[in-house]
């Protein structure tokens, strides 16, 4: 696949977001295209969760690093671009070089959840490889799957080469040495016993004699991290900047998977932390960090790390966001760290509405802390709080759910008291699903009209004026349960379903449930049997019991046991007056940002362009990208006040998606008076050549922008060009053109591309311009002077007979 360079399709709406599929990202490492050992590194999911991903990073940045070692990246097409790909034959290709996915010689699928199976089999469908492992040869990429989701490997095994359990850091060197030191046909028997790798051929999980162990680095302040971390322009899901403090949890909540999967807990040093925050925010230019931790309240010292942070990083503007807080572990200094700069969103997770469920669970802590807990977020100026809880968990009963509602209306109750009617709840409830490796491993989930009797309660009881309800679709938790806990059966269930067209099944639009249904009706089994299915507490061999999680089978039924025995203690369900809920003396509400700075502000204008693949990225994503690199330079931006501020950089209209700009204006302020050319000379070292600055001006106008309020004309259709340039049609134009009356870059788009131009003057223009002119000015040429005609746009596009040359991309067959 070629670059991006013909785009009428795009422009035409054929590809929702191309910006998805062209890379780009600053900081994207040089990738050779041969004589390398070929990694590439697959997200089954759209490009803008992928890149969120952590761990893909991570992943990325160690291959990357090792001598003869090369990784790129590859995500879940969109159905649009999956159908274009198909009606040209054209196989499916990395973000980096553009190398078919089937020419490369490792394909490691991170799997983050059970939706996503079918979206692997397209990715190894469209990179023209057999779905099953048994119809693979030597020719073809060694294919490993990794992830939380790998830890029951039974229900995709028919599809991998093999598995590997745990933390790809502790052994990824090892593993590159051994695929680079033998032949590619030895490599399964030699992974067969590679440490924590699963592989099929090699194993039988039904007669094997030992246990596949999880692996795990020791120590995190020598794990390695993303150095630098890909910024991308594409708008991901989390823009900002992740350290992860911990890994495991402390915690005993008996239904989660990812506390024992990331078993046992490990603390990154805060010095080790500070460093790396440091960095990566001068790499990437965020204004955001983000301590990822599975509950990072718990981290020794979070109290005096938070005021360290801020302390170093809030004259930046740069806020930190805590994305897993406990409510009974929130106090109020974190909440006065969390919001002197910005309100990076609240969420608690309270899981279950009542105390009894919550002992039970394992998540035990009062509705009284919880309600008093929330009083103090209130407090503090936040005005929307959302809170996560589940139905259908084990011992859950109907008073259980009208709990949740009660706990919703305290909650409410007092927000309206301390906010008033600014306020706004978001209540998430997710359908339990019984995870591998838990202490709940051996309940099923909940019957459908349980679920739908407990659905409805909830319903019925969230129905108060800013309150937003959302619960999680039954019959795709369903199907997830079904996987979770699935064994080989399920293999031709996914398969039959793929090849009818389920894709991107955790998406609610995309999900086809009837499909879904016919895949089991087909298989001969029934899909609530399955995801109902409870297994006795004396079958300790579960199927997928073959993983050895680092948790003993022992001591997850141990804590199941507990389960029981708490369920039958006959404590009532009790709730909190409001009246007590919040304390008397609440936080200080004035504004955060009293530290910023008051000089006087200098306004400057700049004059980008916007070339190549990056004409695919959204206005929005243009300007975020050039804020991104002014912070990576150092400028001192002024920023705006309030709860929320922003830097005050403004563009003009958004240009037609497709287009490339030669002088696009920016208008941007800042604390300092600096030399013209080294703004300029400072923006160009952080900016690709594509994006580059063409000029800076200081401007004392009120509203710059004012003067580049367009006028767009487009040569086919604009009668004032036509009547102008006395040609009723581009390619008349262009046949009239001299090539040699231009410099050698036009000359070369004049007569190797088909044109068509967009060009925009000041609305109130009173001047007429020959079409010489024009095309001169617009690639800043004479006989005038740039900066006296601004704001011009043009863009070119290929002649297109199909979706292929759109891409470039010549027919693989």
């Amino acid at each position: 696949m070629n670059k991006i360079n013909d785009q009428s399709a795009v422009t035409h709406h054929v590809v929702r977001r191309p910006g998805r599929y062209v890379g780009c990202e600053w900081n994207m490492p040089h990738i050779p295209s041969s004589g390398t050992l070929r990694f590439v590194l697959c997200y089954p999911d759209v490009y803008e969760i992928g890149m969120s991903h952590h761990g893909l990073q991570v992943l990325y940045h160690i291959l990357n690093s090792i001598s003869d070692v090369s990784a790129e990246r590859v995500f879940a097409p969109w159905p649009d671009m999956e159908k274009s790909l198909r009606a040209d034959n054209i196989v499916l290709q990395t973000l980096e070089t553009r190398l078919p996915v089937r020419e490369s010689d490792v394909l490691c699928f991170t799997i983050p959840h059970e939706l996503c199976f079918t979206n692997i089999l397209n990715i190894l469908d469209l990179s023209g490889l057999p779905l099953r492992r048994n119809n693979r040869d030597n020719s073809m990429p060694l294919i490993i799957g990794g992830g939380v989701t790998a830890i029951n490997p039974l229900p995709m095994d028919a599809f991998l080469d093999c598995f590997y359990i745990g933390e790809a850091e502790s052994r990824l060197q090892e593993l590159t040495r051994l695929l680079k030191k033998n032949p590619r046909s030895q490599w399964l028997r030699l992974l067969s016993s590679f440490p924590g790798m699963y592989v099929p051929d090699f194993f039988n999980p039904e007669t094997a004699q030992h246990k596949v162990s999880k692996q795990f680095v020791l120590s995190l302040d020598s794990a390695p991290v993303p150095d630098p971390p890909l910024t991308p322009w594409c708008k991901p899901v989390h823009e900002r900047v992740v350290v992860e403090a911990s890994r495991g949890c402390p915690g005993q909540c008996r239904f989660c998977q990812a506390r024992n999967y990331y078993s046992p807990v490990r603390i990154r040093s805060p010095e080790t932390i500070k460093t790396s925050v440091a960095k990566n925010l001068e790499q990437t230019g965020y204004d955001e960090v983000s301590l990822l931790s599975l509950n990072i309240a718990d981290y020794p010292g979070i109290e005096t790390l938070l005021p360290d942070l801020m302390k170093k990083h809030r004259k930046n503007n740069v806020s930190i966001s805590l994305p897993s807080l406990r409510p009974e572990k929130l106090t109020q200094s974190i909440i006065e760290q969390i919001r002197q700069v910005r309100k990076t969103g609240f969420t608690l997770a309270p899981e279950a509405g009542s105390d009894r469920l919550r002992r039970i669970i394992g998540k035990p802590f009062s509705t009284e802390k919880l309600i008093q807990s929330v009083a103090t977020v209130f407090h503090a100026g936040w005005n929307v709080i959302k809170l996560y809880f589940m139905i259908g968990l084990p011992f859950e009963n109907d008073d259980d759910v009208r709990e949740i509602n009660r706990l919703v209306r305290d909650i409410y109750n007092v927000g309206r008291k301390i906010a008033g009617r600014r306020m706004a709840l978001h209540v998430s409830a997710a359908i339990f699903i019984p995870k591998p490796h838990t202490p709940f491993q051996w309940f099923g989930q909940a019957s459908e009209d349980v679920l739908m009797r407990r659905r409805k309660i909830l319903i019925n009881g969230c129905r108060l004026s800013g309150v937003k309800l959302s619960i999680s679709d039954f019959r795709s938790s369903r199907l997830e349960a079904c996987f979770a806990r699935g064994t080989r059966h399920c293999a031709d269930i996914i398969e039959w379903a793929f090849r009818n067209g389920c894709r991107m099944d955790a998406w609610n639009e995309l999900f086809r449930p009837d499909l879904w249904d016919d895949a089991f009706r087909k298989s001969g089994l029934e899909i609530n049997r399955e995801a109902t299915r409870r297994y006795s507490f004396e079958t300790q061999n579960l199927p997928w019991s073959f993983i050895d999680a680092g948790v003993s089978e022992s001591l997850l039924l141990k804590s199941c046991q507990k389960a029981v025995q708490l369920n039958s203690d006959s404590a009532s369900i009790s709730s909190i007056s409001v009246n007590k809920a919040f304390p008397d003396k609440q936080i200080s509400t004035g504004k955060p940002g009293s530290s910023a700075r008051h000089e006087t502000a200098v306004t400057y204008v700049g004059y980008f362009q916007v070339l190549d693949d990056y004409r695919l990225f959204s206005h929005l994503e243009i300007m975020t990208g050039i804020i991104r690199a002014m912070r990576r330079a150092g400028l001192p931006l002024v920023y705006s006040q309030g709860f929320n501020p922003h830097a005050k950089v403004s563009l003009t209209q958004p240009a037609p998606l497709g287009f490339e700009r030669w002088s696009e204006p920016i208008v941007f302020q800042l604390y300092e008076k600096l030399p013209l050319k080294q703004i300029q000379s400072m923006l160009n070292q952080q900016l690709p050549v594509q994006m580059a600055i063409h000029k800076v001006n200081q401007t004392d106008q009120q509203k710059p922008l004012r003067q580049f309020q367009y006028s767009a004309i487009a040569l086919k259709a604009g009668k004032f060009l036509e009547t102008l340039c006395e040609y009723i049609d581009s390619t008349a134009i262009i046949e009239q053109l001299k090539a040699s009356d231009f410099g050698p870059v036009i000359s070369e788009r004049l007569t190797q591309l088909q044109m068509d131009c967009i060009f925009s003057l000041p609305s109130e223009t009173d001047k007429e311009y020959s079409l010489k002119q024009l095309i001169l000015i617009c690639f800043n040429g004479q006989p005038m002077p740039l900066d006296q005609v601004s704001g011009l746009r043009i863009g070119w596009l290929k002649q297109s007979d199909s979706f292929r040359t759109v891409f470039g991309m010549e027919s693989l067959q």
